[in-house]
């Protein structure tokens, strides 16, 4: 019986469940929230919530409670189980009384509850959303900004139709179905002009109100807002408007989007010189900084900033058409006029606060759109043909001068960052890739690079000047230094374009080994810097790490500990040997000598950090040492692996921790693939962090690395001896995987095939049965993607092991007969049952009586004849067979089928005349092909073999290879001659049935064209 529906709950008991949710006492928040958990599954709950929250006399607390939940569970808004239709119907007519609420944590839900309502019913169910919006718009301004301009209740309802508004709009165009663009472009219909006209009349408006009188009075924030709201609404429309026209839509619209581009380009202008001036007033206290004033500074710095998230949002869809639009270049140009004049002002003018002269923010947003741009100005474009928008040359330079002697030189912060915490200072330099787009130096940085790749012929010269003119200055000036410091990072920033203009050997050899041999503490500075240009310049392939000199220069780096600041030298020096050595042209030869004296300076440097994440670095740069080392870093094995459990175990189980830990499994795996046959020098260090790995808390995290390690750990050891051994102890752990975790199944495979490689003999012994008993639930779940891996493992091990460690466990484990089950069944797919016959004939090769005791067996605990097993067992053999296209598949089948005969079973002999023999004799038809063209005495050359690199490809350069290889050449398929073989076999059942009864009762049923072709093949 399905279970009974849950009744309604009242008005009454959800209010006092959530007011309980509210509660200060633990004891009654902690009962009130499993309530509304369970309340929360009950019908109609969500129209309850929402008109409890629109109640105004209800505590404010207990109405942003009820509106979360409702906004947290709106996707059951369609669930006829949580609401019924006439419950929709009351929560949308009752969204029209938040227009009026003056709480923002309450309508900042609600508006997100009517977008994704909106995404649902408008326009089918809620025709009148748009209408009824809009009409609330109107009204709003008329009132608001009329003959009579009031104040009150109706601005914030304009205001709070409009947030709704945008929201709305925004939730649209998240949609990318057909369906979404074709209700977004009836809201475009209906509201662009509306509410462009809107915005122009309020721009004046705007502009009267910033003036030092009226900054403090509440209504110019509040027009600041109402203007902003309108702008978002448009400029979200726009954008929408500009990605259908790039898909050849919307043609309609491009007057008007070229006008509102215009506009917007104008109004930022505008507003932007007024924003100057007004922090220029309010830094210099000529404008008190009282909380209005400070708001709709706030609030006017926000809405400028929404004009370059709008153009660089428009260049990010479509640069080539961006710097078409009416008046692109003036505005981009005006925005690199701001940057140029932020250098003109006082430092302390520049800050990452909407109340400076020029935000940081603001500042980078303007770098941004104008480095974006740059390439639709380059002076050749990409198909070779000349562009008439360039730049002029002494606007490039100006640039180029402009970032390297003013942006991109450290600050005095930089400096004091740098003393006070070295480790999060250097952690925030290395995520340089993701602070570009925030940061006013990184993002600098990738100005000029651009200028550098786009007008290589105007910057070359100024660089390559330059870095002339002080990379032989040894100056102890502060100053000095810091230029000195710019020009390394401007140079080695465009590395790319200077490769073939700076003289990078003369560097090695004079400019830096002078650098980084000064005692001056201050001169860390430049310490830094050079390892880090070097560490830049090999990995953009300025040069080939082949060179002694770089791993001298770095070395000495890492070494130099005279001071706090040669801390981020030595992390600078780390990142660097990581970046100079993962390049394809790096060369161990020349590194080879300078590893002895890596490896502890490295261990050292980890040992003193404090950070994880700075841990975490320097330990990537010691794998990658380990890596690249491979077998040469044996010699430093041990050390290295004395520090791994100190660094584990003050590793936490949390975010930060289980990603060190994760790196250390990775260096360990790296360590043990290195090392090859010596890594079982480290079996008492990763058996115990394979253990680790699997432990509830970490698992989720480290499983995959943990079985990384395992396979490495076992492909890398000399074969396991038949003793007790910790590995083996690790058996229990990968059967209890391989009976539920299945996402790892593929791993799992791979392990048990590299148990069995090294020794399969001594694993089936020690856990046969439960390890076949693991196979059965993968296999019964029928998870194809790694059911074929798991089939050719069971058939490894039958392969390699005596039949005596496995022939019994197949039938107690209850294996066998779940594989005649699905052979039964036949729901499995062609080719995995195909895999199943295979695992057959295999069994039948190594020992086909205890096949056919399996059989007998199977049989009995079924409690049906024998005969039907051997019925499912014949009939898959002929029909799978036509499933094989591989020759060494059909004659893995071809001999299987001939073990069976041999048994003399009267129900593999009833098929020998028709199945058995037009399997042979397609199989022998291929192999006569080859056999006329083999040399007599250099055993078989088989024409469809495969190269066992090429089956077995994940192996190469481990002591399992060797082994895999071994067992690939004896395998009988291929050392075995098919016909020798069947006539072998007919030999036997000749001589368990009696030649002439042989002939008889089976053989003379053979059709005689059949016959003779198999006689022929034969030789008999």
């Amino acid at each position: 019986m399905p279970p009974a529906p849950l009744q309604p709950a009242t008005l009454e008991e959800v209010f006092a469940i959530v007011t309980g949710a509210t509660s200060q006492d633990p004891i009654v928040l902690k009962a009130s929230t499993d309530k509304l958990k369970q309340v929360l599954e009950k019908p109609g709950t969500l129209d309850l919530l929402q008109e409890i929250a629109a109640q105004k006399t209800v505590p404010i607390v207990v109405r942003q409670q009820s509106i979360i939940q409702v906004k947290n569970n709106m996707k059951h808004w369609r669930a006829k189980r949580f609401l019924s239709d006439e419950q929709r119907s009351r929560i949308r007519a009752r969204c029209w009384a938040y227009l009026d609420e003056e709480d923002d944590v309450v309508f900042n839900c609600h508006k997100l509850i009517v977008a994704k309502i909106s995404r649902n019913d408008y326009p089918a169910l809620w025709p009148s959303l748009i209408p009824d919006l809009f009409t609330a718009i109107n009204q709003g301004f008329s009132t608001c900004y009329g003959s009579a301009p009031v104040e009150g209740p109706p601005l914030l309802r304009l205001k709070r139709s409009l947030q709704v508004f945008d929201a709305i709009v925004k939730e649209l165009s998240a949609v990318k179905m057909p369906s979404g663009f074709k209700v977004l472009g009836t809201i475009l219909e209906h509201g662009y002009m509306v509410l462009f006209n809107y915005y122009s009349n309020m721009a004046p408006i705007l502009t009267a109100s910033l003036t030092p009188e009226s900054m403090g009075l509440p209504r110019t924030s509040e027009d600041i807002t109402i203007a902003h709201v309108t702008y978002k609404c448009l400029m979200r429309l726009a954008i929408h408007v500009w990605q259908r026209m790039a898909r050849g839509g919307y043609a309609e619209y491009r007057p008007w989007l070229d006008e509102f581009f215009k506009s917007s380009g104008f109004q930022m202008q505008s507003l932007y010189e007024h924003r100057i001036a007004i922090t220029t007033s309010l830094n210099s206290s000529n404008l008190p900084n009282t909380p209005p004033v400070l708001l709709t500074v706030e609030k006017i710095t926000q809405h400028v900033r929404a004009f370059g998230k709008f153009f660089r949002r428009l260049q990010q869809l479509e640069t080539k058409k961006f710097v078409l639009l009416p008046i692109c270049t003036d505005v981009v140009l005006y925005y690199w006029n701001k940057v140029v004049q932020s250098t003109e002002v006082s430092p302390e003018l520049i800050n990452d606060t909407p109340f400076a002269v020029f935000p940081v923010r603001m500042l980078v947003q303007a770098m941004v759109i104008f480095r974006e741009s740059l390439k639709e100005w380059t002076p050749v474009r990409r198909d070779g043909t000349a562009n008439e928008n360039v730049l002029p040359r002494d606007f490039v330079e100006g640039a180029v001068r402009l970032l390297v002697t003013r942006f991109i030189p450290l600050t005095p912060k930089d400096l004091e960052r740098w003393e006070m915490d070295v480790e999060e200072w250097m952690n925030q330099e290395e995520n340089e890739d993701e602070q570009w787009e925030y940061e006013l130096r990184p993002c600098a940085e990738r100005v000029l690079l651009t200028l550098s790749v786009q007008y290589k012929s105007f910057v070359t010269p100024i660089l390559r000047a330059s870095f002339d003119s002080v990379a032989a200055q040894s100056s102890l000036e502060l100053s000095d230094i810091l230029a000195k410091e710019a020009i390394y990072c401007s140079v080695g920033r465009c590395s790319y374009s200077l490769k073939d203009a700076i003289p990078f050997q003369q560097c090695l050899d004079q400019y830096f080994i002078a650098d980084v041999q000064n005692p001056d503490p201050k001169h860390s500075i430049i310490k830094r810097r050079v390892a880090w240009f070097i560490g830049k310049w090999i990995h953009e392939e300025g040069a080939p790490a082949n060179n002694g000199r770089i791993w001298e220069i770095l070395v000495h780096l890492l070494q130099d500990q005279r001071s706090n600041t040669e801390m981020a030298v030595r992390l600078t020096a780390a990142s660097a040997l990581r970046m100079c050595i993962d390049t394809l042209a790096f060369d161990v030869t020349s590194f080879e000598p300078f590893i002895p004296g890596i490896v502890p300076q490295l261990l050292g440097l980890i040992s003193e950090l404090d950070t994880l994440e700075g841990k975490r670095r320097v330990i990537g740069c010691l794998l990658a040492v380990i890596e690249q080392s491979q077998t040469r870093i044996v010699p430093l094995m041990d050390g290295i692996a004395q520090q791994i459990p100190a660094l584990w175990s003050n590793a936490a189980d949390d975010g930060e921790g289980l990603l060190l830990k994760g790196v250390l499994i990775s260096t360990v795996t790296s360590l043990v693939t290195a090392s090859r046959e010596a890594s079982y020098r480290l079996v008492d260090l990763v058996y115990p962090l394979i253990l680790e790995c699997f432990v509830p808390q970490a698992a989720t995290t480290l499983d995959t690395d943990g079985i990384n390690l395992w396979l490495a750990a076992l492909r890398n050891s000399p074969s396991l001896p038949s003793q007790p051994h910790k590995y083996y102890n690790l058996l229990e752990k990968l059967i209890s995987m391989l009976n539920q975790n299945f996402d790892l199944l593929g791993s799992i495979t791979d392990l048990l095939v590299s148990y069995y490689v090294s020794n399969a003999t001594f694993v089936l012994q020690l856990h046969a049965v439960p390890l076949f008993e693991a196979y059965k639930p993968p296999l019964t779940q029928n998870i194809t993607v790694n059911t074929k891996g798991l089939i050719n493992s069971i058939a490894l091990a039958i392969e390699l092991a005596p039949s005596a460690t496995w022939g019994e466990p197949l039938h107690v484990s209850g294996l066998f007969s779940v594989l005649v089950n699905h052979l039964a069944e036949e729901k499995l797919s062609a080719i995995i049952l195909m895999e199943y016959i295979l695992l057959f004939s295999r069994i039948a090769i190594v020992d086909v009586q205890v096949f056919v005791t399996l059989v007998a067996e199977t049989a009995k605990s079924k409690g049906v004849p024998e005969a039907e097993i051997w019925e499912v067992i014949m009939n898959q053999w002929w029909n799978r067979f036509d499933n094989m296209s591989e020759p060494r598949h059909r004659k893995l089948a071809a001999m299987g089928v001939s073990c069976l005969v041999s048994t003399g079973k009267h129900e593999v002999l009833n098929r020998f005349a028709f199945e058995v023999a037009n399997i042979w004799l397609d199989v022998l038809g291929e192999i006569k092909e080859q056999e006329s063209q083999r040399e007599d005495d250099s055993g078989l050359s088989l024409y469809w073999d495969k190269p066992f690199e090429e089956l077995y490809k994940n192996v190469d350069e481990t002591p399992e290879y060797e082994r895999q290889k071994e067992i690939f050449n004896n395998d009988p398929v291929r050392t075995a001659k098919l016909t020798a073989y069947i006539k072998e076999m007919l030999a036997k059942v000749q001589a368990a049935c009696g030649p002439q009864n042989f002939n008889n009762l089976y053989a003379s049923k053979m059709d005689v064209r059949v016959s003779d072709q198999l006689t022929k093949f034969l030789g008999v």
